[in-house]
C-alpha cells in the first residue's frame, strides 16, 4: 500500500503516491532540467544587470558586490559585538576584512586590493579594530551608503522582473 503525501505545484495541489512519484510528470510540470536552466538564466541575468548598474556608479561588479556585502547585516559573533536583535555592530562600525573575504568568496589577500579601490573611490574607510589592532575594519562612508542604497534599489527591480519571467516560463498557468 502506498502512502499519500501532498505534492505542491504552483497553482494546484495534488496527492502523490509512491507509484505516482516514479511515473513521468505531466507536461504542465517543469522538469528538473527546465528549472535548472531557468535558474541559471536568472542568475546570469542578475550578474549582467549588476555589472551594468555597477558601471553607472563607476564600479566593477566585484566592487559592487563587496560594497553591498559591507552594507548588509551579517551573522553575529561574540568577537564582532553581537546584539540580542541579531544585528552585528563592530566597534566603530564596520566589517573585518577577513569576514568580507568569506562573504564574497575570495581569498583574504584579494580583499586588500578591493578595499584599496573602494577607499580610493571614497566609499569605505579602513580603521583598526579597537579590540584587536591587528584586524582592519572596513567602514562604509556616507557616499558608500548612498551608492549601496541605489545599487540595492536597482537590483531589487531586476530581481522582481527576472523572477516574474522565470515563473511565467517554467510554471505556465
Amino acid at each position: 500500500m502506498s502512502t499519500i503525501s501532498e505534492v505542491k505545484y504552483p497553482g494546484r495541489v495534488r496527492p502523490a503516491t509512491d507509484a505516482a512519484a516514479s511515473s513521468p510528470m505531466d507536461s504542465s510540470t517543469p522538469s528538473t532540467e527546465q528549472l535548472r536552466s531557468a535558474l541559471i538564466e536568472v542568475m546570469q541575468g542578475q550578474r549582467r544587470h549588476l555589472e551594468v548598474c555597477a558601471a553607472r556608479h563607476g564600479l566593477s561588479g566585484q566592487l559592487a558586490i563587496a560594497l553591498l556585502q559591507l552594507c548588509a547585516p551579517w551573522p553575529p559573533s561574540p568577537a564582532a559585538g553581537a546584539r540580542s536583535d541579531g544585528e552585528v555592530h563592530c566597534p566603530d562600525g564596520g566589517m573585518p576584512m577577513r569576514e568580507l573575504a568569506g562573504r564574497i568568496s575570495c581569498d583574504p589577500s584579494q580583499v586588500t586590493g578591493i578595499a584599496d579601490r573602494l577607499e580610493d573611490l571614497g566609499l569605505v574607510e579602513r580603521r583598526p579594530n579597537p579590540a584587536d589592532r591587528r584586524v582592519k575594519l572596513l567602514v562604509v562612508t556616507t557616499e558608500g551608503e548612498r551608492v549601496s542604497s541605489r545599487l540595492s534599489a536597482e537590483r531589487s527591480w531586476a530581481t522582481t522582473a527576472s523572477s516574474t519571467r522565470c515563473t511565467a516560463r517554467c510554471c505556465p498557468r
